[in-house]
């Protein structure tokens, strides 16, 4: 159900951890760009966190949800 937006996510989370790293060598790059750059890495990273836990909740679900006990 997730999964394609997992993989978009992914996607994203490589392409900013590679800028981060190479902004991170260059000296001249301005800190709080990096700083911002960081966040938003984090931001992917419990967008990622959720959306994984969410499709393990589907794919393990089992519990029957109709059973009235």
């Amino acid at each position: 159900m997730y999964t394609k937006r997992i993989k978009e996510l992914e996607s994203q989370h490589q392409l900013l951890d590679r800028d981060i790293d190479a902004a991170a060598k260059n000296s001249k790059f301005d800190a709080v760009k990096l700083t911002d750059m960081k966040k938003q890495r984090l931001a992917l990273r419990d967008q990622l966190s959720d959306l994984r836990r969410r499709q393990w909740e589907i794919e393990h679900d089992c519990v029957d949800q109709s059973d009235d006990r």
